[in-house]
C-alpha cells in the first residue's frame, strides 16, 4: 500500500504539465495591459494610465490588493515590471494584484515642494492631492480593490513616496522606494519631517527602499541618509527594510531589479513552510489567518501550496485529508485546473471510478487538448463499464 501511495504521488507531479494550461487559439495575441485615461481637475489636464489585472479577474468576484507605478505607462518599464510581478503570483510567492502604471507629465510635477531648488517647479503636493482625490477613487470605483495599496516610485517619484508617507500614510500600506533622491535634498526632507514621522499612528505599514551599488556618488549618499535615519527612528508599526543592490547603476536594471526584491521582503512568509504545509489543511488556515493579520488583510491560501500540502499529504498515506485539501483547491480556485486534476488521480486510485472520470471530464472542458486527461477518462470509463 504504501508503495502505491508513494506511486501515485509521483504520477500527481508529473501530470501537472504545460498541458494543464488552458487552451489558445491559433493566431490569438497575447496582451499586456489596457490603457485608460482619467481626466484630473487638479492638474488641469488628462493623465494616462496603464493597467493590467489578474489573470483571473474576469472569471471570479475576488477583491485584490493595488500595485500604483509612478511614472509606469512607458511600455519597456510597464512590460518588464508586470512580467516580474506575474512570475512571483504564479509561483506562489506574492499574492495576485492589479498592477497600474500612471503617467507622468515632466520631473517636477512629483517633486516635493520642501526639496531644494531645482530646474523644475516644485508640484509635489498638488501630484499628492490628484493621487489622493482622484486617482484612487477613480481605481476603486472601476476594479475590485481589497484597499490594500502599494506604492512604487524610482527616482523623483520615490521621493514623492516618501513625501506621501509623512503627509497621507492612510494613503498606501507598502511603499516600494528606489534611489529617492537625484538633487541631494534628503537633509533638507528630513528637517522637513523631524518630529512629523514620530507622530505617524500606522498600524502595517510597510517602506522598502533599493539603490544600485554603482549609481552616482550624490544619489548613493543621499539614499544612504535616509536609510540610516529610519533605521535609526522607525515609527511605531511601520516595518522598514532596504535592497542594495551589487551590480545595476541608476540607467541600468535598477528600476527593473529592485521590484523583485523589495516584493519579496514585502511579502516574505506569503509561501507556507513546507513543515506547516505537511500537517494539513488546519494547519494551513491557521498559518494564513496570522499571516492576514501581519498583513492586514484577508490572504487565501496560495494554490501552490494547496497542491504542495496535498501531495505530502498522499505522501505520508493520509488521503482523506489530502482529499479534503485538494477539494479546497477547487472551491477557492474553481477557474484553475490543478484542483480538479489532482482530483481526478486521486478518485482514480481509490477506485471511485464515476467520479474520476468527471474530474477528468471537468479537466478536458478546460483544455479539451490535455492527452492525459483524455486518455485516463477513457480507462476509468472502461472500467466503470467491465
Amino acid at each position: 500500500m504504501k508503495q502505491n501511495i508513494i506511486r501515485i504521488v509521483t504520477i500527481l507531479f508529473l501530470s501537472i504539465s504545460s498541458q494543464l494550461m488552458l487552451a489558445q487559439a491559433d493566431g490569438e495575441a497575447l496582451e499586456i495591459g489596457t490603457y485608460r485615461k482619467l481626466h484630473s481637475e487638479v492638474l488641469n489636464k488628462d493623465r494616462l494610465l496603464l493597467v493590467q489585472l489578474p489573470d483571473d479577474y474576469e472569471s471570479t468576484d475576488k477583491e485584490y490588493p493595488v500595485i500604483i507605478k509612478l511614472f509606469g505607462t512607458h511600455p519597456e518599464y510597464f512590460a518588464h515590471i508586470n512580467s516580474t510581478l506575474d512570475m512571483l503570483s504564479s509561483r506562489g510567492l506574492i499574492p495576485p494584484a492589479i498592477f497600474i502604471g500612471v503617467d507622468q507629465h515632466g520631473h517636477g510635477e512629483v517633486i516635493p515642494p520642501m526639496v531644494p531648488s531645482t530646474q523644475y517647479p516644485h508640484e509635489g503636493d498638488k501630484f499628492l492631492r490628484f493621487v489622493k482625490n482622484e486617482l484612487i477613487p477613480f481605481i476603486d470605483e472601476n476594479y475590485r480593490t481589497n484597499k490594500f495599496r502599494i506604492l512604487m516610485g524610482s527616482f523623483d517619484c520615490g521621493l514623492f513616496g516618501l513625501y506621501s508617507l509623512v503627509n497621507e500614510p492612510e494613503l498606501f500600506n507598502v511603499y516600494l522606494i528606489n534611489s529617492p533622491d537625484r538633487y541631494g535634498g534628503s537633509s533638507q526632507f528630513l528637517e522637513n519631517i523631524e518630529g512629523v514621522i514620530d507622530s505617524l499612528d500606522l498600524i502595517n505599514w510597510f517602506l522598502n527602499i533599493s539603490y544600485g551599488a554603482f549609481e552616482p556618488e550624490a544619489i548613493r549618499q543621499s539614499t544612504q541618509k535616509l536609510i540610516e535615519y529610519f533605521e535609526q527612528k522607525t515609527p511605531k508599526g511601520l516595518l522598514f527594510s532596504t535592497n542594495y543592490l551589487e551590480n545595476p547603476d541608476h540607467d541600468g536594471l535598477t528600476p527593473y531589479i529592485y521590484c523583485k526584491g523589495s516584493m519579496l521582503n514585502i511579502f516574505h512568509g506569503y509561501t507556507c513552510p513546507a513543515e506547516i504545509a505537511a500537517k494539513g489543511l488546519d494547519s494551513l488556515e491557521s498559518y494564513y489567518n496570522r499571516y492576514s493579520e501581519k498583513l492586514g488583510y484577508q490572504i487565501e491560501i496560495p494554490v501552490r501550496t494547496l497542491d504542495h500540502s496535498g501531495n505530502s499529504l498522499l505522501g505520508a498515506g493520509r488521503l482523506d485529508e489530502a482529499e479534503e485539501v485538494f477539494k479546497k483547491m477547487i472551491q477557492e480556485y474553481p477557474n484553475s485546473i490543478e484542483g480538479y486534476f489532482r482530483m481526478a488521480d486521486l478518485t482514480r486510485f481509490l477506485e471511485r471510478y464515476k467520479e474520476s472520470a468527471a474530474y477528468y471530464q471537468k479537466c478536458l472542458d478546460f483544455n479539451p487538448n490535455i492527452d492525459i486527461a483524455r486518455i485516463r477518462k477513457k480507462q476509468v470509463e472502461d472500467l466503470i463499464n467491465r
